[in-house]
């Protein structure tokens, strides 16, 4: 329904802030010092690393996630538990 789809893009747009961030913060792992150590600490403390390493604003795909669609296809089928 569009009210799940909705739903689904709000808790995405949510998963993307706090994974995201963690996201960064592991990539960044080896290449910067105290990277490894702020991968166990909270998404508080891995924006202020980050915005302190000067890695914010974080890029689009980590700050809002990704959409894929592989394809489209049309079809015209019932619904079975609600017969429409």
């Amino acid at each position: 329904t569009k009210e799940e789809a909705v739903s689904l893009l709000m808790w995405r747009g949510y998963d993307c802030g706090v994974n995201g961030v963690s996201d960064a913060v592991h990539k960044n792992r080896g290449k910067i010092d105290g990277a490894k150590a702020m991968v166990k600490k909270g998404t508080g403390e891995k924006l202020v690393w980050l915005a302190y390493q000067g890695l914010l604003p974080l890029p689009a795909h980590q700050r809002a996630g990704a959409y894929f669609v592989t394809f489209r296809k049309v079809v015209d089928k019932v619904n079975e538990k609600t017969g429409e």
